[in-house]
């Protein structure tokens, strides 16, 4: 294999575990649902996993709440800055899983 396209799909196939919890005041159910466990692609985009993540907490989300947002420790996240930037920019020792609110 080209050594090139080797280094370039690796760049594009970099993933970084995500662990999201959804935000407290959104459970409707006792005991809440366990965190969704997504591998985001470092050149993707949040707003791109939410068709993962709305199913795995359908249940316990309160009926007509279909808003969603992101954020890490109190911090929202912007929606168009890439997975891969936010993770550097906001984790200074690497955390694995990154949990997201």
């Amino acid at each position: 294999m080209d050594p090139g396209k080797e280094a370039q799909e690796l760049v594009w196939e970099v993933a970084i575990p995500l662990q999201i919890h959804l935000h407290q005041s959104d459970v409707t159910t006792l005991p809440p649902p366990p965190p969704a466990l997504i591998l985001g692609p470092r050149v993707g985009y949040l707003p791109l996993l939410i068709p993962l993540i709305k199913p795995h907490f359908h249940s316990a989300l309160p009926p007509g709440v279909d808003t969603v947002w992101f954020d890490y420790k109190g911090l929202p996240l912007k929606w168009h800055i890439p997975t891969g930037v936010l993770y550097d920019l906001l984790c200074v020792e690497p955390e694995r899983p990154l949990e997201l609110i």
